[in-house]
């Protein structure tokens, strides 16, 4: 069998640690795990736990190679301790997808496998994981021109009213997206009025891998996860994040592409304007991080049953 680990959950949560102790066989220190991922760990077959493994990137922020402090990159040490795929290998200005990047996490899985390791694919963007699990439907293309149609409707029904209306057209994805998330949104609406079939009904379409998944995900307790990130904002930040934003900027000073989105860059953005603090920054991209925390956990509770639990005894 083709088997595959797959580590996914929230921003800030310990994905990568785990995914390198997994990759080296080492044992897991679990005082920092939910039980239920301490229990799923005890059911990995113990030839896939003692097989060591290489890491494959499941964040779409980590595909590229700039600002590797404010996306939380693997370390040169990182790096050093088990192989790693997919980590920047884009341009800053290319916008990719989850098709793009299933087709290029399929062919790393299998050379893997070639080799005789484990591939243990990791990263906190749900649509990777969900087209890697699930597949990707064959959704007829839609033409620009139909997109820009659906764009302008956006602009003129306003964020809420357009997303009101997603529900109504495709209930069940409308209770797992969040009324923030334009992209997808968009993308889903494009899908709706184009096919006149809603997308998540074109996700039961879906044609499955031979690959058998054993599915780890970290959602630690709110206030565990809210610790953490602030710990990690506060390495980000001696670490030198501010100068990279500058010195990013500096190379592209009208940037409008994908890694703008990532949280922490207006912030920075902002400090190194004078329009706030540093404290301020800290609180705004912290608060922005726990919005987003609390949105992949309503897509692994909705969309793959996950939930929170309490850390574990062990």
């Amino acid at each position: 069998m083709r088997d595959v680990i797959v580590i996914s959950g929230l921003t800030g949560s310990g994905k990568s640690d785990l995914a390198i102790a997994l990759a080296r066989c080492e044992r897991i220190d679990c005082a920092w795990l939910p039980r239920e991922v301490v229990m799923a760990l005890e059911r990995l077959p113990v030839e896939i736990r003692n097989r060591p493994g290489e890491i494959v990137n499941a964040d779409m922020t980590q595909l590229y190679d700039e600002l590797r402090i404010l996306t939380a990159f693997p370390s040169e040490s990182d790096f050093a301790m088990a192989p790693h795929h997919l980590f920047g290998i884009l341009s800053p200005d290319h916008s990719t997808s989850a098709a793009e990047w299933l087709q290029m996490a399929v062919e790393k899985i299998s050379e893997i496998h070639q080799r005789g390791f484990i591939p243990i694919v990791c990263g906190g963007t749900s649509f990777y994981i969900d087209a890697l699990i699930d597949g990707l439907a064959e959704i007829p293309v839609i033409p620009d021109d139909f997109r820009s149609e659906i764009s302008m409707q956006l602009h003129t029904m306003g964020r809420q009213a357009f997303f009101e209306q997603l529900q109504r057209f495709d209930p069940e994805l409308g209770r797992i997206l969040h009324p923030n998330d334009t992209q997808r949104i968009l993308r889903a609406s494009e899908v709706v009025q184009f096919t006149g079939i809603p997308l998540s009904q074109w996700w039961k379409k879906r044609t499955s891998s031979d690959f058998v998944f054993h599915h780890i995900c970290i959602i630690p307790q709110r206030a565990v996860l809210r610790e953490r990130c602030r710990l990690r904002l506060e390495r980000m930040l001696d670490r030198g994040v501010l100068a990279e934003v500058k010195e990013f900027i500096s190379y592209y000073p009208q940037y409008n592409g994908p890694l703008k989105k990532v949280i922490g860059f207006n912030e920075a953005l902002e400090v190194l304007k004078g329009e706030i603090s540093i404290d301020e920054f800290l609180e705004k991209t912290l608060t922005r991080t726990m919005q987003y925390a609390k949105r992949q956990s309503t897509w692994c509770r909705n969309k793959w049953g996950f939930k929170a639990s309490s850390p574990s005894k062990i």
